[in-house]
């Protein structure tokens, strides 16, 4: 029984002293912050009573006599009473009474409100353009498009758009749309890629370094690409573009880099690189229709990919299809007639 109450009795005086400690702590805690209150106070006071009872004396000791002829004739000045803490215009006794004097103080802030402005009027006013250009060129093929396809529906990265429309603003630059219903097509994804109007270093360093580091399209462009039906006997890579860029699409597409050449196609003209698998493969493809389409389109064309090993993601389709037919065309800008060219080109 002993040696049970001997370990509780340890326990409750260890309690016991713990509690004696923090009390104590407390109270000394207590005793600091009064003795800062107090001090506070007292200054407080001290300056209160300085203020009030003295403020003017030493100039009423120092003032000379009125009969001393030595004496200035106009009474002394009384001095300013201090600024109370509250007082509502202690704010603005330090902005500056003058234009000059604000150019001289203010002038980076002056700059940076500036900059802020114009970004802003950059980007909604280029934003508003880009919109009315594809609106425009919406309302000039949806006549054809809806002659062509049964349903056309806004759509982004695989989701409806509900904002009104037939194309969905991807981005400020970026509008896409889905077209479907159309025999030996599964499906089509529209895409608008228009110049970064919005901008404003695009729009001042786009043609400085544009040569060098690309900022940017440097045109207007609408991207067609068709899925065509995996029953479809397709054993075709095909690929036209303009003869300048011949060597860039080639190390862009892969498939086109590993199993065609550049052939020799004059029907076509000098403008344009014909790329197939065989001269045969070509001339089976761009004939009648086809190739009074590619001759329309002139200088409107980046290129037409045609392919059964396509390997990158199309708006719409869940799985990456293999089958595709890839238009990707410039906008013409001013409209003009080039809007028929673009038709029969689509």
């Amino acid at each position: 029984g002993g040696g049970a109450r001997g370990p509780r009795a340890r326990s409750g005086l260890r309690r016991t002293m713990r509690n004696m400690l923090r009390a104590v702590l407390l109270c000394l805690v207590i005793a600091l912050a009064a003795a800062a209150a107090a001090a506070a106070a007292t200054d407080s006071v001290e300056v209160q009573v300085e203020v009030d009872e003295f403020a003017g004396l030493d100039d009423y000791v120092a003032a000379p006599a009125a009969d001393d002829p030595a004496a200035d004739p106009t009474p002394p000045r009384p001095p300013s009473p201090p600024a109370s803490p509250r007082d509502p215009l202690r704010g603005f006794r330090g902005l500056p009474r003058t234009w000059e004097e604000a150019v001289r103080r203010f002038w980076p802030d002056a700059l940076a409100l500036l900059f802020v402005l114009i970004y802003g009027a950059v980007f909604y006013h280029g934003r508003g353009n880009n919109r009315l250009i594809a609106q425009a060129w919406m309302v000039g093929l949806v006549e054809f498009l809806q002659s062509q396809f049964a349903e056309i529906r806004p759509a982004y990265a695989g989701k409806e758009w509900d904002g009104g429309g037939l194309l969905c603003p991807v981005s400020p630059h970026e509008f896409s749309s889905f077209l479907s219903g159309r025999r030996n097509c599964s499906g089509a994804a529209l895409s608008l890629t228009l110049r970064h109007r919005q901008d404003l270093f695009g729009a001042l360093l786009s043609p400085l370094l544009s040569p060098l580091v690309p900022l940017g399209p440097r045109h207007d462009t609408a991207s067609f690409e068709i899925v065509l039906p995996e029953t479809l006997d397709l054993p075709l890579v095909l690929c036209v573009c303009q003869a300048r860029d011949a060597q860039a699409v080639r190390g862009q597409l892969e498939d086109v880099r590993r199993f065609t050449g550049v052939l020799s196609f004059p029907r076509l003209g000098p403008e344009l690189a014909v790329m197939a698998e065989t001269p045969d493969a070509a001339n089976g493809v761009i004939q009648g229709p086809v190739l009074q389409a590619l001759k329309s389109m002139g200088d409107l064309l980046d290129v037409l990919h045609i392919t059964d090993q396509y390997n990158g993601p199309v708006l719409g389709f869940s799985k990456a299809p293999r089958k595709v037919l890839r238009m990707v065309v410039r906008l013409p800008m001013p409209w003009g007639n080039n809007v028929d060219a673009m038709m029969r080109a689509s």
